[in-house]
């Protein structure tokens, strides 16, 4: 094109002097008519979303022109400034492209800027529809580890449902609520929050939240060591989903079961069970779905003796969570990631993978999160000779889970702790806790964990002369991991027995150490 036949604003600068050279009026105007002419060339204005339409669900239809809504969204505030008095055109048209760049952000996976949209939205409208874009917008907050806005955005969206009498929606608000309060380590907020909720949605007749609920409570249970109610309420859920066709709601139920069932030492039926969970996500398109069941079948596949295919999987699921930003995915898949790596040798790449979690799991003021990431970077300061700084590392992931009452990993905690004095010839302190973890998994019917901890309490008879026990205590503890299929496990304890055999002069404790 010739120069005198259009003018090319070939700098920033030019253009943002052009822009400025126009009356505030104007550009009012021009940005209205930039409005209409962006909506004529892609065909008019898209429907208007109703009030409890949302994104995820069936109701929401994509158009072609949420690409563009937030630019449109813009266009129509600039033009509303020069406006007097505002023309009511421009403010239903800014609210219009607001709610569908909101949810297209959402349904785009680009969180922070549905955040910033949502709450736009919120503020410039009222009653059930600005409930709705608080409540959006906490639940894209909580997805990037956002826990101190999500929680004030869910109480406003619960506040703002009350007030209207929504009490199907007060359920859901209440529901989201525990969720945060579950996810900060306040369990009998959690559990309190999650109740309310079930009876508002018993009260209702809404069969797929009371299926959710049934599900968030088991979770709970799952976490604070209650396995047999947690299979229970499983159960339950399952029963409901399936019973109302909702196969994504079963889905997540099938993965949360299985979970439950790969710490019992139930491997095989875990395997199955993860493995129908991520075919139903596959099936529907869910990523966030595959990325987490992904993330936690690959540790199973690690621990079943099958390496390249565990590393295959987990670096799938850092991969989405890393692009769809999802904190909490990603510090949980890091950890597990390290964990793997160390265990295979890889001790430089598996510290920074764990100072990473670490360092989101801080960021995000989520407890649980934090205890785990220690864990797992005490073990790799144990693994490179740096067992002063691991030591603390124990007594603090062992005080985060007590306050947690979630007694499993608390039992983890001391019997990794328990090694560690162990190897530093503190027989007693080690002898303590090594006890005091045994019974509490036995008390949960962790299999695959107890037998880990009875293959290193073998090692603290075995430094006090004791074969006998010793010998008792190992075979004890090499069934039970047998049984539980974790092979590598086996043969992590395997190794350490050879060591302290050979450190002690005698020979291997049994014939299946060869």
């Amino acid at each position: 094109m010739h120069a005198e036949q259009a003018y090319l604003f070939r700098h920033a600068l030019l253009r943002d002097a052009a822009y400025q050279l126009q009356l505030p009026a104007d550009r009012g105007q021009l940005h209205g008519l930039a409005l209409a002419a962006i909506e004529s060339v892609l065909g008019g204005p898209p429907p208007a979303p109703a009030d409890d339409d949302l994104p995820a669900s069936d109701r929401w239809s994509p158009h072609p022109m949420d690409s563009s809504a937030a630019e449109l969204a813009h266009h129509a505030a600039l033009a509303l400034q020069a406006d007097s008095p505002p023309n009511p055109a421009l403010r239903d048209a800014r609210r219009l492209y607001l709610h569908r760049a909101a949810g297209h952000a959402e349904q785009q996976l680009a969180l922070r800027s549905a955040i910033v949209l949502w709450r736009e939205l919120a503020a410039e409208t009222d009653g059930k529809l600005s409930a709705m874009c608080l409540r959006r917008a906490a639940l894209s907050a909580e997805a990037t580890g956002d826990i101190t806005s999500a929680h004030a955005l869910f109480k406003a969206a619960l506040v703002a449902y009350r007030a209207l009498g929504l009490r199907l929606n007060e359920g859901v608000a209440l529901g989201n609520l525990a969720g945060l309060f579950a996810a900060r380590g306040d369990i009998e907020q959690a559990e309190k929050h999650y109740q309310q909720a079930l009876a508002i949605h018993r009260e209702l007749d809404n069969r797929r939240s009371v299926a959710i609920m049934l599900g968030n409570l088991a979770n709970l249970c799952k976490d604070t060591g209650r396995a047999a109610q947690a299979e229970e309420l499983y159960q339950q859920a399952l029963a409901h989903h399936r019973q109302d066709n909702d196969r994504n709601g079963e889905a997540i139920v099938l993965g949360n079961l299985a979970e439950l069932w790969q710490s019992l030492g139930r491997t095989a039926d875990a395997e199955r069970t993860f493995e129908q969970a991520l075919a139903m996500h596959r099936a529907s398109g869910k990523r966030r779905y595959q990325a987490m069941v992904g993330s936690t079948l690959a540790v199973l596949y690690y621990q079943t003796g099958r390496p390249p295919l565990a590393f295959e999987q987990i670096a799938q699921a850092i991969a989405v969570f890393r692009e769809i930003e999802d904190r909490p995915g990603l510090t949980v898949t890091l950890a597990n990631l390290a964990t793997m790596r160390a265990q295979t040798g890889d001790l430089a790449q598996a510290e920074r993978d764990a100072l990473e979690a670490l360092e989101l799991a801080q960021e995000m003021g989520r407890r649980r999160l934090v205890a785990g990431t220690l864990m797992t970077l005490a073990d790799i300061y144990v693994r490179t000779g740096r067992a002063a700084q691991a030591e603390p590392m124990f007594r603090r992931t062992i005080a985060i889970m007590r306050a947690l009452k979630d007694s499993h990993s608390e039992a983890q905690s001391k019997a990794a702790l328990a090694s560690l004095l162990g190897e530093q010839g503190q027989l007693d302190a080690a002898d303590a806790l090594f006890t005091e973890a045994l019974a509490a998994l036995q008390a949960l019917k962790f299999l695959r964990d107890e037998g880990a901890v009875h293959c290193d309490h073998a090692l603290v008879a075995l430094a006090r002369g004791d074969l006998a026990l010793a010998r008792q205590r190992w075979q004890r503890g090499q069934g039970m991991l047998a049984e539980a299929g974790d092979e590598v496990e086996r043969r992590l304890k395997r190794e350490a027995m050879r060591n302290a055999c050979a450190a002690a002069g005698m020979a291997l404790l049994d014939s299946d150490t060869t």
